[in-house]
């Protein structure tokens, strides 16, 4: 049986409610009767406007607001991210996030809310690097991963556009390619279907069953995942990043959080995870494969 593992990546969102907080406004330091937990985090000439649970606002010298996030129960930093106003309303600058084991996953800047100039993105299997224009990927872009291989592709408003080329570790071309509106192609990724919800088998268009079986999937993730209370309590919000692997033989392999914002909200989404399912494996030349999702998922607070 062939063994073969591909990203597959859905986005959702948890929303709850809560009382909202008045209007944050980080011009001065905050009085605070607990311990600042992240002190050793603080740059040379940085002031503490605030912090708590998962979270540290400083500001340097020159009036740049910092915000930094953490995995409150392992005091590792996950997030990094440079404000141009008080109410940190404005990305503006440096950006970093790191995984909760404390491995670099994306770094570069924001001017005015937007990704721009170049970025670098850390999966678990490849490291991506180009540019970002208003937010969009815009022209060339490199992929390594973690044999030496490189991909070389061209994004066009956020999607690959037009030929691309592979090269083994030595530089030598080993395959070519074409994307039109992101859709590869290749002849071998045309006969590639994902896995999809077992009771949606009898459906014979291939896109019919792939949007009943994600809309299902998705339903049934909002019926089994809950926003920990202590998560609401100290208003954790973000986005949570989770990968399992759907194998060859329907069956559901390991399940890991890559950021999990905090054990709470980590253990919320492995739990939920367990209730999707049964599967019908993944495909790929009409042979069985394993196959892996990455799951982001944003918990967010609304008043």
């Amino acid at each position: 049986m062939r063994r073969c593992i591909c990203l597959i990546i859905i986005a959702i969102t948890l929303t709850q409610c809560y009382m909202p907080k008045h209007a944050q406004v980080y011009s001065t330091p905050k009085l605070k009767t607990v311990e600042n937990p992240y002190l050793h985090f603080v740059g040379e000439g940085e002031t503490v406007l605030d912090y708590g649970y998962h979270y540290m606002i400083t500001k340097n010298p020159i009036g740049v607001f910092i915000e930094r996030a953490f995995y409150p129960e392992r005091k590792v930093m996950t997030s990094y991210c440079e404000y141009a106003d008080p109410q940190l309303k404005i990305k503006e600058g440096r950006f970093q996030s790191w995984t909760d084991d404390g491995n670099l996953y994306s770094e570069g800047q924001y001017f005015n809310n937007n990704k721009e100039g170049s970025w670098k993105h850390h999966y678990l299997h490849a490291t991506e690097t180009g540019d970002y224009m208003d937010n969009m990927r815009e022209g060339q872009w490199e992929s390594i991963d973690t044999s030496g291989f490189r991909t070389v592709s061209t994004f066009v408003n956020n999607l690959k556009q037009g030929k691309y080329t592979s090269y083994n570790q030595h530089g030598v071309v080993i395959k070519t390619g074409e994307y039109i509106d992101g859709k590869s192609q290749d002849e071998e990724n045309k006969d590639m279907e994902m896995p999809y919800l077992k009771e949606f088998e009898g459906i014979i268009d291939k896109e019919e069953r792939k949007s009943k079986s994600q809309n299902k999937m998705l339903q049934q993730l909002y019926k089994n995942l809950k926003y920990p209370a202590v998560a609401r309590e100290n208003n954790v919000q973000g986005m949570a990043i989770v990968q399992f692997t759907v194998k060859a033989d329907g069956s559901v392999g390991k399940t890991k959080v890559i950021k999990g914002i905090c054990d709470p909200i980590a253990n919320a989404c492995l739990e939920a995870i367990q209730y999707i399912g049964p599967w019908s494996p993944g495909t790929k030349q009409g042979r069985p494969v394993d196959m892996q999702y990455t799951l982001p998922i944003r918990f967010k607070l609304e008043g």
